[in-house]
């Protein structure tokens, strides 16, 4: 009959067992995109971010009822503005049957002080947004179908931030709420180097 180790060096092995777990746990990493769907990313229309000026750096895809980008948009705009850089802010819309209408409402009006309504004065309860939402025309369906096949291609979700890394030179991708220390790194990581200046390199 095999005799069992003492007690504490069991408990010993049990709590190592536990802290090599947690540690172990890989990151989630941004996933590297083609430059052609960057490209369409960039063509299409968006909310920008306030008070920054030059070209835009990050991308972010939302839905207006989705309360993981209202969480984004209040760190963005508070801890991280500091070193945020430039963002356009896509509406798409599939949360709900409110969404449409909203997306629509915020890009015939782009102006950061509706993403400050919407997301400021979010119902984290009801799981909605502000902005109350119009009847979309000719062009505000054109934009968001494009903005949601795009989307799609992006692999979906939300928030869903898509930006030029400077430590690689990648367009990336990330799905989902970031840690505060994910984020952190990625909006330290944002280039603002055209494609030209790293194909030179």
């Amino acid at each position: 009959m095999a005799l069992k180790p003492p007690f504490f060096i069991r408990l010993f092995l049990f709590i190592l067992l536990i802290q090599f777990s947690f540690f172990s746990v890989p990151s989630e990493l941004p996933k590297r995109i083609d430059e052609v769907v960057w490209s369409q990313t960039k063509s299409l229309s968006g909310i920008p971010s306030d008070g920054l000026h030059g070209p835009a750096q990050m991308y972010v895809f939302f839905d207006p009822n989705c309360l993981y980008c209202a969480h984004l948009w209040k760190l963005l705009n508070g801890r991280f503005k500091q070193i945020s850089p430039r963002l356009i802010w896509i509406p798409v819309s599939y949360m709900s049957d409110s969404s449409f209408n909203m997306a629509a409402s915020l890009l015939r009006q782009p102006d950061p002080k509706n993403l400050l309504l919407n997301f400021e004065h979010f119902n984290f309860t009801q799981r909605k947004g502000k902005i109350i939402g119009i009847a979309s025309n000719t062009k505000e369906k054109d934009s968001l179908g494009k903005s949601k096949a795009v989307w799609e291609k992006l692999g979906e979700g939300t928030p869903l931030m898509v930006w030029r890394a400077r430590s690689t030179g990648a367009v990336v991708s990330y799905v989902g709420l970031p840690s505060e220390l994910q984020l952190e790194k990625f909006l330290q990581d944002v280039a603002s180097e055209t494609l030209e200046q790293y194909k030179k390199k």
